[in-house]
């Protein structure tokens, strides 16, 4: 009899635990996906959420807030033959879990390079005057473009900051510019004193 109970007092003791186990408490401001034998089955929102142990694991914990991330300076070239140094910040939030999970390697890193390479695309169809007084348009133009690709990363970009010129590049430009448009004058002088 004592031996019975024992076993009786151990198996609930497993059971209890495998109960225990299979709730899973996710915080505020994250999603978790869950995979059954290694395939994504569901996503967990916050709160109190159940898993089948030993069949069901939590794959990827994804924060579903809005985040900041810092797009280093690059050297910008722009319609011009002007060089600008620009850099940015993307402020982006993930609306689906498993999607930003899944279908993404590194959702950072990709989002870091598709602003750096727009920043350049958009920065070089512009002139040196027009990027420096178009602050606004150029941050509308990378907006809508990120927008475009995101939704095949499926993380929303709520706002988008960027070009912060740093002064000596602009003043090596500028007077670059200001040489330019003095060698231009200055033939156009020479061409119109000329006696026909």
């Amino acid at each position: 009899m004592e031996g019975f109970a024992a076993l009786a007092i151990a198996i609930l003791v497993i059971v209890l635990l495998l109960i225990f186990a299979g709730f899973k408490t996710v915080p505020q401001g994250s999603q978790w996906t869950v995979e059954r034998l290694g395939r994504y089955t569901r996503t967990l929102p916050p709160g109190l959420g159940m898993i089948i142990p030993f069949i069901d694991r939590v794959g990827a914990k994804l924060s579903v807030q809005e985040t900041v991330l810092d797009i280093p300076s690059q050297e910008v070239i722009t319609k011009d033959n002007a060089t600008v140094t620009a850099d940015g910040v993307v402020f982006f939030g993930v609306y689906d879990a498993a999607k930003a999970a899944y279908e993404v390697q590194n959702l950072h890193i990709a989002l870091m390079n598709l602003a750096m390479t727009n920043i350049r695309n958009v920065i070089g169809s512009m002139d040196l005057d027009e990027v420096l007084s178009n602050r606004d348009t150029i941050n509308r133009r990378l907006l809508s473009v990120i927008d475009q690709s995101c939704i095949r990363i499926y993380s929303g970009n709520r706002r988008l900051r960027t070009c912060r010129q740093r002064s000596p590049t602009i003043r090596r430009a500028l007077c670059g510019a200001r040489e330019k448009n003095r060698r231009l004058v200055g033939i156009a002088n020479r061409l119109t004193d000329r006696p026909p």
